[in-house]
């Protein structure tokens, strides 16, 4: 286990989950209907995870000796800090970020992973990434699902 970077007390949690197969829920209670935009905005520290985290989970980083459970990587209800980058990640774990406010949006290229969803989140972009737009999945290999259902992709400073 590879743990070079110090993990935030929600971070650590999200591991556990990760290794026992629950959903790590930021936002228990509130039913996905009444997480909005506005909603998500309002977030503070309580629900950040950072998304280098995600992705060294998706390549097994941060795991106990057994890894991933295979409900894989499980996440409802974060505000998650930084684009996500899964550009040419290969990774046997799936990814759920249901309701998530993801403020950089995500990069997905030539990446090979088993599930993706994105249900009822809100992708936004930078000007800093507004070239390469909310989500970018060229070349991209989802084997099971790719499912965005209710999700909110936004560039207002890009092509």
């Amino acid at each position: 286990m590879l743990n070079a970077m110090k993990l935030t007390d929600l971070e650590q949690m999200l591991v556990k989950h990760v290794a026992v197969g629950t959903i790590f829920d930021l936002a228990p209670g509130a039913v996905d209907d009444a997480i909005d935009a506005a909603v998500m905005g309002s977030w503070g520290t309580q629900h950040e995870i950072r998304a280098e985290v995600i992705r060294d989970i998706l390549r097994g980083r941060h795991l106990p000796d057994g890894g991933a459970d295979p409900h894989g990587l499980q996440l409802r209800g974060a505000r998650i800090i930084g684009r996500l980058d899964l550009d040419h990640l290969i990774s046997p774990i799936l990814l759920s970020l249901k309701s998530c406010h993801l403020l950089d949006g995500v990069n997905g290229e030539r990446c090979q992973i088993p599930d993706l969803d994105l249900s009822r989140s809100v992708v936004d972009v930078t000007d800093q990434y507004a070239g390469d737009g909310a989500v970018c999945l060229l070349g991209a290999q989802i084997t099971g699902q790719l499912s965005m259902n209710g999700a909110i992709l936004t560039n207002e400073t890009g092509p």
